[in-house]
């Protein structure tokens, strides 16, 4: 079941970029500029390694719950050439 999200709620973004991931500092910068734009108030936290992410993840939807907005959780798809 959804729930439509008022249209200047608050969004909280979990990101786990993955070892490695050299795109990770320019992709958090693209989201921060696109959401600064629309002036919608946003957290995100950037997750280094998956052992700290389920308490980041619980910390972020505690939030959203309390301040009635939307959670994300982004983990890069790599996709492998031949």
């Amino acid at each position: 079941m959804f729930h439509q999200a008022p249209d200047k709620a608050p969004i909280f973004i979990v990101m786990n970029p993955g070892s490695g991931d050299r795109d990770a500092d320019s992709r958090e910068q693209v989201i921060s500029d696109a959401l600064s734009r629309t002036g919608r108030t946003f957290m995100l936290w950037r997750v280094g390694k998956s052992s700290g992410l389920a308490d980041t993840a619980r910390e972020a939807v505690r939030l959203a719950r309390q301040r009635e907005g939307i959670f994300l959780i982004l983990k890069p798809h790599r996709l492998a050439y031949n």
